[in-house]
């Protein structure tokens, strides 16, 4: 075999197999060449025959490609010629006077090239999608902290647009970042930062972002380095997050309802307690206070004595108005339910208040539109009035403003204080100051009996525990407002009233003087006896039973033995108003006045309302034991 030959096979072998294909066309369309492995399988069938039948006419745009190349243009482009993707050079031939007269091409098959990249591309924009739709942030930083790309969570979740993003470097961010503890975090302790100068994956940490907006979003970060699947060498990491945001707002809204009920609880416990206290200190008052009542009777013409007399029924009175502010913040005080103009009573008090409060204050009264009706007793909401003016009086030595705004929201529904809900339409009235503030420490005692800021001999630390108990006893709420900078705000809310008309103040009774058949039910001796000689004293005769047991096996041995029933409230073993039912079922017309330490709470006004005809609150004087029997026996036979 010839060297020519050989080499002609060898090139007919290499042309055969490798993934080209080289072929030439006449002006007319003539295949004058045909060489490659696209032409193997068809044992060459396009040599001699003429393109254009092959391609259905000079109108495919092969064919115009073809013509760019008869046009003596050198043409590099991508075609698909019977479903096979080629990368195709189309060359002029010319003659020896420059003539294109045919086109030489040579065609490289990528149909697996192409095909691997159009997989490329869509498993691409598929983990595109992907990432774009998982919930949580997602941010791809390089080696030198620039960010390359984010999802669309992570551009939500800054509150910036793709551009403003990418291309920064996160050491040099300029959002402020927080720990937990609201503390700046450093650019040193973000989590990517940590994982490109370590490689090591970083655990999570909670921070806070603050958005362009100034909004405040938390996110829980985490990073993990990025390598290079071949090499392994370090190309970066990926960031991701989780907005905690609405999560941590619930976790806070939680805790803080956590503490207003710990808080209620605590303020319920603590009423329990004074009520408990005041009650037996009244018991205790009545005993000291009627002895020395008898005593200054007994004194006669001895000065001496008379003023010692006088002086124990001073103190006696004096701890007697000590238990009742007890009393009114263990929400137990005596109340009268009328309609109030709550502006009304704001503008009573502001004049009744003009000659004590600083005239470096200015006193501002912002009322509704609407008349803020509430039901409740006047002169305990003008305490409580006078108890939160005379604090910011006294939070504003230097003068400052004090304002009182009422406002009305007609809308029902119901909001929950700790333990404590107002349903229905409500008032609120705000009382604002500029004054010195509440130390943050304190702000969960200030509402206790007896605690107090103010210096030794300037405060009893009553007059806010006296507010909020007054306040609790007519069905709402008195809070501190949070407040920014300085001064003091407190808010009262209070259900509200329609107007309806005032009820007239019933006749006066006339006094009775005869004598009284009086049973006598106490269980504490100390009370008994000082009651028992007050009677006496005053012309009536007394049996004494020592529980509602005792009382009601008394009065059911004989009924008609006794005018009036003084009974105790709180006995052990039975209560008075227990005993007081038992009663009515002896004697539907039983005269019964109900003696109690604990003031006019709701198991008085609902004995009243079952038929009682009298209460007498303890301590009392001989002539408000005289009065209550009198009061009673009014219109009897």
């Amino acid at each position: 075999m010839s060297d020519v030959h050989t080499r002609s096979e060898l090139v007919r072998l290499i042309l055969d197999h490798a993934p080209i294909t080289i072929w030439g066309v006449t002006r007319d369309g003539r295949v004058t060449l045909s060489e490659g492995r696209a032409n193997v399988a068809a044992g060459r069938p396009f040599l001699g025959r003429n393109l254009f039948d092959d391609l259905g006419g000079p109108e495919h745009p092969v064919w115009a490609l073809h013509e760019r190349a008869f046009a003596g243009e050198l043409v590099r482009e991508r075609v698909e010629f019977q479903g096979v993707a080629y990368d195709a050079t189309y060359i002029p031939i010319r003659d020896e006077s420059g003539e294109v007269i045919e086109v030489l091409g040579v065609g490289a098959d990528v149909t697996d090239r192409v095909a691997a990249r159009e997989e490329l591309r869509r498993s691409t924009a598929i983990n595109a999608v992907v990432v774009d739709n998982i919930p949580a942030g997602v941010v791809l930083v390089q080696n030198d902290g620039q960010i390359l790309e984010a999802n669309t969570k992570a551009i939500e979740f800054l509150g910036l647009t793709r551009d403003e993003l990418t291309g920064r470097v996160v050491q040099d961010f300029e959002t402020e970042t927080i720990l937990e503890d609201g503390r700046p975090c450093p650019a040193e302790l973000y989590p990517v930062v940590r994982c490109l100068q370590t490689g090591e994956p970083q655990p999570s940490l909670l921070l806070g972002v603050r958005r362009p907006d100034c909004s405040l979003r938390w996110a829980v970060f985490s990073a993990v380095p990025a390598h290079h699947p071949d090499s392994g060498e370090m190309l970066g990491a990926i960031v991701s997050f989780h907005d905690v945001t609405e999560a941590r707002i619930a976790e806070e809204q939680r805790k803080e309802l956590e503490e207003q009920l710990a808080r209620a609880q605590k303020m319920e416990a603590i009423g329990r307690l004074a009520g408990g206290i005041a009650h037996d200190f009244n018991n205790l008052l009545v005993a000291v206070l009627g002895h020395a009542e008898l005593i200054r009777v007994e004194a006669g013409q001895d000065e001496e004595i008379l003023r010692s007399a006088d002086t124990i029924i001073h103190a006696s009175q004096q701890a007697a108005r000590l238990t009742e502010q007890l009393l009114g913040f263990a929400r137990r005080g005596k109340r009268q339910l009328v309609p109030i103009d709550l502006d009304h009573q704001v503008r009573t008090v502001l004049q009744l208040l003009s000659r004590t409060i600083d005239k470096r204050i200015v006193v501002r009264h912002e009322p509704h539109t609407e008349r803020a009706w509430i039901e409740g007793d006047p002169g305990q909401i003008e305490q409580v009035l006078v108890n939160l003016a005379l604090n910011a009086r006294d939070a504003m030595p230097s003068g400052g403003v004090l304002t009182f705004t009422t406002s009305v929201d007609p809308g029902a529904f119901a909001e929950r204080h700790g333990t404590a809900e107002i349903r229905g339409p409500r008032v609120r009235l705000t009382v604002r100051d500029s004054g010195t503030g509440i130390p943050p420490e304190v702000r969960e005692q200030i509402f206790e009996p007896f605690f107090t800021t103010k210096e030794v001999g300037k405060g009893t630390g009553m007059g806010l525990a006296v507010a909020y108990g007054i306040i609790r006893n007519h069905g709402g709420w008195l809070r501190l407002a949070p407040t920014k900078g300085e001064g003091t705000t407190f808010v009262i809310e209070l259900p509200r009233v329609a107007l309806g008309p005032l009820s007239e103040a019933p006749a006066s009774r006339p006094i009775r003087d005869r004598i009284v058949r009086v049973l006598l039910v106490d269980d504490e001796a100390l009370v008994r006896d000082v009651t028992e000689q007050h009677l006496v004293a005053l012309g009536h005769r007394v049996e004494v039973a020592m529980g509602g047991v005792d009382a009601i096996e008394k009065y059911r041995a004989n009924p008609d033995a006794y005018d009036v029933v003084l009974l105790d409230l709180m006995m052990p073993g039975m209560r008075g108003d227990d005993c007081f039912r038992e009663l009515l079922k002896i004697d539907p017309t039983v005269r019964v006045v109900l003696c109690t330490g604990y003031g006019n709470d709701g198991v008085v006004s609902d004995a009243l309302g079952d038929g009682m005809l009298g209460y007498l609150a303890k301590p009392f004087s001989r002539s408000d034991l005289a009065r209550a029997l009198n009061d009673a026996l009014s219109g009897s036979d």
